[in-house]
């Protein structure tokens, strides 16, 4: 009787639970090499396509591998090697948006961060750290490249961040905060806590994110999943799991949302388009509305015959 009355509550309980204190944070949609996910009870699983990833894991990526999660909310996000990310709360209540939390730590590594609906209806429940920086956002598509002192770049360790779209708040250890807009670069560490522009010399660190993309086709990976061209989210709401309808009667309620993706859309049609402004050797300086400065030919050699042909992009 006990037993019965015990499972007959457990039951009762789960029933209870909200929607978004069960589902799972979000998936692996893409990946490449091993990937491993460390839970809360300290126990570690090798992570594979489709698998769930949820409150309190730490999702890391070994040398040459590389995972793409697609969160609840809709929202992406991309390690690249030797990456560690907490997932510290990501709670998606379409209901009560107020509710919605998207916090995230980079321990080491690079991301790349596309927001989703929780970014949309309530842009100050998103916070990303890393060990020298915080990060907020207005709607955004960026970059963030935590880089440890042992590199082998000789690059000055700390947090090294870039916009692609939207803007966000970048905060150094000393609690000075700038807004980052798109195609700006930011550099805060323990050496230089107030955040402050990159240096020229300090570029290859986005030229070296660039390469390992376009090596390992993850630029087309991620274009596959979401569409970077409304306004920094991944609001495609017919990917939704849930609240699509809460959604979109929100975008519909914030017309100006709509007219800056429209804006957006039109100043993307004058440049580049997005997949190859990220694998151009100059895509870092390109801006909205302009095009993209010619990549340099080379004259063809003799050995390479009819089937090698130049990019011309």
């Amino acid at each position: 009787m006990n037993s019965c009355l015990l499972r007959w509550l457990l039951t009762a309980l789960l029933t209870c639970l909200p929607l978004s204190a069960m589902a799972a944070s979000g998936q692996v949609a893409a990946m490449g090499g091993l990937v491993t996910a460390t839970h809360s009870d300290g126990k570690i699983d090798a992570l594979h396509k489709g698998d769930d990833v949820n409150k309190g894991d730490v999702i890391a990526t070994d040398a040459n591998s590389w995972v793409v999660l697609k969160m609840e909310d809709g929202a992406s996000l991309t390690l690249r090697p030797k990456a560690k990310l907490r997932i510290i709360d990501y709670v998606y209540d379409p209901d009560n948006p107020q509710n919605g939390r998207s916090w995230l730590s980079l321990l080491q590594g690079a991301l790349r961060s596309v927001t989703g609906a929780i970014g949309k209806l309530n842009h100050d429940s998103y916070q990303l750290t890393t060990p020298t920086a915080t990060i907020g956002i207005r709607g955004t598509d960026y970059d963030v490249d935590v880089v440890p002192a042992d590199n082998a770049d000789g690059l000055t360790p700390g947090t090294y961040h870039t916009v692609h779209t939207g803007g966000t708040t970048f905060r150094g250890k000393d609690g000075n905060a700038v807004n980052v807009s798109p195609k700006q670069d930011m550099f805060t560490g323990d050496s230089a806590p107030r955040p402050r522009r990159m240096k020229a010399k300090q570029d290859s660190v986005w030229a070296s994110i660039a390469n390992f993309d376009f090596k390992e086709k993850i630029n087309g990976v991620l274009d596959s999943i979401h569409k970077r061209v409304r306004g920094g989210y991944t609001l495609n709401t017919k990917s939704l799991g849930r609240g699509r309808e809460q959604v979109e009667r929100y975008l519909d309620q914030h017309p100006e949302e709509t007219a800056r993706r429209v804006m957006h859309e039109a100043q993307g049609k004058q440049g580049a388009p997005e997949a190859a402004m990220h694998t151009h050797p100059q895509y870092n300086k390109w801006q909205p509305g302009k095009p993209l400065p010619p990549v340099r030919q080379y004259p063809r050699r003799a050995h390479e015959g009819g089937g090698h042909k130049k990019n011309q992009e």
